[in-house]
């Protein structure tokens, strides 16, 4: 399970936002997320590697370090939006990537 880079909004977030505002920052200034050169690595070195979203979370990511999970309304909100988005051909911007890969 990595961080996808694949959503520009996300993208933008981690760049601009996070770290400023009082919005914290969970990981390290070093973490990034995967990008086009670290699949054609992947992809250098196994025979099949695809990307699986069994968890979105876009949403959920904004519940968390904007409103720090204080209010249940807008827990219930994220939930739901990030439901709709798992539904949709959105999916593949979710902030997690599953990395299924086989030799």
């Amino acid at each position: 399970m990595e961080n996808s880079g694949a959503n520009p909004i996300l993208n933008f977030a981690r760049d601009h936002l996070v770290g400023r505002f009082g919005i914290l920052r969970v990981g390290t200034k070093d973490e990034r997320p995967m990008v086009r050169q670290d699949w054609r690595m992947l992809e250098e070195s196994f025979a099949s590697v695809r990307p699986e979203f069994p968890i979105v979370d876009v949403f959920e990511l904004m519940n968390r370090q904007v409103f720090r999970y204080r209010s249940r309304r807008v827990a219930s909100v994220c939930r739901s939006l990030d439901g709709l988005i798992g539904r949709s051909g959105l999916r593949k911007y979710s902030y997690r990537i599953l990395v299924a890969a086989e030799k």
